[in-house]
């Protein structure tokens, strides 16, 4: 809008009331975005589908389906300026939101079937980090033997 009212050689306060009231323009920031080729668009519907119709056609009728995920639970308290506003006569009276500069985390892991089963969820240890090989023991050593608890002996696909 700047580099306009320049060109054009009017204040910027009458190029912006142009944009957004007559125009109905509004600034935004530039977003980061993957680069998705036509060629990557074509191998991902072709998975999507091959996929799909695996899930509604499977090899047999019983099998179950198990998904798992983790995720990280940062403790520090949630605050968006945007939507908490306070009444004040000055800024001194509005309580701060304390927030730390490396917060605590917890991660979790979770796995569900495709009838409803829940495992409980697994809570690491603190400040345990994992490589490869210790993830892939963690998953053998809780999450198979409570999905082969459930599957009792069915087929099934994690």
């Amino acid at each position: 809008m700047r580099a306009l009212a320049r060109d054009v050689g009017v204040a910027q306060s009458t190029v912006k009331v142009a944009l957004n009231e007559d125009l109905r323009y509004a600034s935004y920031k530039r977003r980061r975005g993957q680069l998705i080729t036509a060629k990557t668009r074509e191998k991902w519907l072709a998975n999507a589908k091959r996929l799909l119709s695996w899930l509604k056609h499977p090899a047999q009728s019983d099998t179950l389906w198990f998904f798992s995920d983790e995720k990280n639970f940062c403790q520090d308290q949630k605050h968006n300026v945007q939507n908490n506003r306070r009444l004040a006569y000055c800024a001194a009276d509005v309580p701060r939101v304390p927030q730390t500069k490396f917060p605590q985390t917890v991660m979790v892991l979770g796995c569900v079937s495709s009838e409803g089963d829940v495992m409980p969820p697994h809570i690491f240890p603190q400040s345990l980090r994992l490589n490869a090989d210790g993830y892939i023991d963690l998953l053998a050593t809780v999450v198979k033997p409570w999905i082969e608890t459930v599957a009792n002996g069915r087929p099934y696909v994690w």
